[in-house]
């Protein structure tokens, strides 16, 4: 049976209990929403595979991660997409760029092990910290004005991805870490 992954990037300690006081306060002001119990991170891609394909995958990233090395991420304000209701920590524009080097790194990596049929690169095309999703318009409203206006800015050293599988109960459903690929400690190139 399928199962669903997403690789993702986690943030430090400090800027995920960050994030979760934004979850805390938003909910506050605008009640109960999607997201408000998701821990924060920036998906990658999501993947669908049973277990003997999504072994395949993971040992196809231990390998393109054992050749990453780390890079920095700035976290810079909140952003928004109107279409789907959705209010993030938003990333500053270098940062972007590195981690959509990175993700055009796995894709082409997954595509010449012939695993892209499991793979769904476009979750995670902007690179972001969700705060909220799927909000109702008046919930929106509410969240835009929220943060409008503030101000947050940090930093982190990404050096690792995390894999995690999607787990659903009656009530809910949450992913939850089963793997971290670590990144290379130093430049592994001989020129």
């Amino acid at each position: 049976m399928d199962e669903v992954y997403a690789a993702v990037i986690v943030p430090t300690n400090e800027i995920v209990e960050t994030v979760k006081i934004f979850k805390q306060g938003l909910e506050s002001v605008v009640g109960k929403f999607p997201a408000a119990n998701a821990d924060p991170a920036i998906i990658l891609f999501a993947a669908m595979a049973d277990e003997t394909r999504a072994a395949l995958l993971e040992k196809k990233l231990v390998t393109i991660c054992r050749n990453q090395l780390p890079f920095t991420v700035q976290l810079d304000n909140f952003g928004e997409f109107y279409n789907n209701k959705t209010v993030f920590v938003d990333i500053d524009e270098s940062s972007k760029q590195t981690i959509t080097a990175f993700r055009k790194k796995l894709s082409a990596e997954i595509k010449l092990s012939r695993y892209d049929e499991l793979v769904d690169f476009n979750v995670g095309k902007t690179p972001h910290i969700t705060i909220a999703r799927g909000l109702v318009e008046d919930q929106y409203k509410v969240a835009r004005k929220y943060f409008t206006g503030r101000n947050y800015t940090a930093a982190f050293e990404c050096n690792c991805l995390v894999w995690k599988k999607l787990i659903k109960t009656s009530t809910s459903a949450y992913y939850t870490p089963i793997r971290t690929f670590e990144f290379a400690n130093k430049n592994l190139s001989l020129f």
